[in-house]
C-alpha cells in the first residue's frame, strides 16, 4: 500500500503583545471548520442542518498538528491525504477562498465561483471572521499553503468579511430588531421575535438550511431581514432563507429621541447595552445616565427614550451656570449626541 500523501499548512501570528494560547486554539479549530466544510462541499453532500461531519470528511480533511514554534505563534499542520485525494482537493480550495478573502475588494460573487453555495460561503465567512484579528488586538494572521504565497489577515479584512455577512434590506425586504425567544424545528421552521418597535411578536420562517444557526441565537438579540409573505391565513411572515439574513446584535443603535412631543434624528446615534434576566429586559447607557427595564422589548426602549427626553429637560433647558461640573459635562453628552435637532417627520 502506497503511503499518504501530506499537505502542509502554516499558520502563523504576529502581534505587539503575547499571543494567547485561547486565541491559537480557537484559530486552528475554526480553520478545521472552515476545511470540513469545503471538504463536505466537494463531496457533493447539500449543507447539513446541524449535527457532525460524515466520518469519510474527518478522516481525509482533518489537520494534524506538526510543529509549534515559539516567538510568533506558528502552528505546523499537515493533513493526511487518502487515495480519493479530498484532503489536497479541500486545502487547494480553502487557498483560493483566504486568497479571495484576503482582498479589500472580494465580492459574493467571486466567493460564489469558489464554492458555489450560498449557505455553505456564509457558514464559512462565519468562521472566518470569528477567528480574525480585529482593530484592538493589533494582530496579524497569516495563512501558508504548502508553497503557495502567504496569505494575511488585518482588522481591514475583517471589516470587509463583516460587511458581507451584514447586509442592508434589499427593495422590497423589512428589517426587524428584537430579541429570538422561540424557535420551532418541525416542519414549519419557524422564529418567533419580540421587536423593539411593537408590542406584537414577529413570525419568521427560516429555511432548514439555516437551522443549526438559528438555534444558536435562540434568546439573543438578532437583526433580521426578510421578505414578507401572507400565510393562508391571511397573516404575515417574515421569510429569511440565508445566514446573512439573521444575526446576532449586543446592543440597540437609538437613532432618534422625541424632546416636547416632536422627535429627532440624532447626530450621533446612542448605543443601548441590552440585557434579559428573569423575565426582564434591561438597557442602559452609562454615558447619558440612561437605565430602563420592562417586561417587553418595545416598553424598555420607550422607557429609554422618555429617559433621555427628561435628562434633555433637566441639563440641557436650563442655565447652565446652575449646574455641576458633572452636570455640564452630561448637559454637553446630551447637545454632541442631538446635534443640529433636525426634526423627523
Amino acid at each position: 500500500m502506497p503511503p499518504l500523501k501530506k499537505e502542509k499548512l502554516t499558520i502563523t501570528i504576529n502581534g505587539d503583545k503575547k499571543i494567547s494560547a485561547l486565541y491559537l486554539a480557537e484559530a486552528l479549530q475554526h480553520t478545521q471548520n472552515i476545511l470540513y466544510q469545503v471538504g463536505d462541499y466537494l463531496s457533493g453532500n447539500t449543507v447539513r442542518q446541524k449535527g457532525d461531519f460524515p466520518k469519510p470528511i474527518k478522516e481525509s480533511c482533518t489537520l494534524f498538528v506538526t510543529e509549534l514554534k515559539n516567538g510568533s505563534a506558528i502552528a505546523t499542520m499537515n493533513v493526511y491525504n487518502g487515495q480519493n485525494g479530498l484532503g489536497i482537493n479541500s486545502l487547494c480550495i480553502t487557498d483560493d477562498l483566504m486568497a479571495a478573502l484576503s482582498k479589500i475588494d472580494v465580492s459574493e460573487e467571486e466567493l460564489h465561483k469558489i464554492i458555489n453555495d450560498p449557505h455553505r460561503v456564509n457558514k464559512i465567512l462565519r468562521d472566518v471572521n470569528l477567528m480574525l484579528p480585529d482593530e484592538e488586538s493589533n494582530l496579524n494572521l497569516s495563512f501558508s499553503f504548502d508553497k503557495s504565497k502567504t496569505t494575511t489577515f488585518n482588522f481591514k479584512q475583517k471589516e470587509k468579511i463583516e460587511s458581507l455577512l451584514h447586509k442592508a434590506p434589499e427593495k422590497g425586504e423589512k428589517e426587524v430588531f428584537g430579541r429570538l425567544f422561540d424557535v420551532r424545528v418541525d416542519q414549519n421552521k419557524v422564529i418567533l421575535i419580540d421587536p423593539i418597535d411593537s408590542k406584537y411578536k414577529i413570525k419568521c420562517k427560516y429555511a432548514p438550511e439555516i437551522e443549526e444557526y438559528v438555534i444558536s441565537l435562540l434568546g439573543k438579540f438578532v437583526n433580521v431581514r426578510g421578505e414578507m409573505i401572507t400565510e393562508p391565513t391571511g397573516k404575515f411572515v417574515l421569510k429569511i432563507d440565508q445566514e446573512s439574513s439573521i444575526e446576532q446584535k449586543n446592543e440597540y443603535m437609538l437613532t432618534s429621541v422625541k424632546i416636547k412631543n416632536a422627535f429627532y434624528k440624532l447626530e450621533n446615534a446612542v448605543p443601548i447595552e441590552l440585557d434579559y434576566e428573569n423575565d426582564y429586559y434591561i438597557a442602559y447607557n452609562n454615558d447619558l445616565k440612561l437605565l430602563s427595564s420592562e417586561s417587553t422589548l418595545k416598553e424598555t426602549i420607550d422607557g429609554i427614550m422618555d429617559q433621555f427626553e427628561d435628562q434633555w429637560l433637566e441639563y440641557v433647558e436650563v442655565d447652565e451656570d446652575t449646574l455641576s461640573k458633572s452636570g455640564n459635562k452630561l448637559r454637553n453628552e446630551l447637545l454632541k449626541t442631538v446635534g443640529k435637532r433636525h426634526v423627523e417627520l
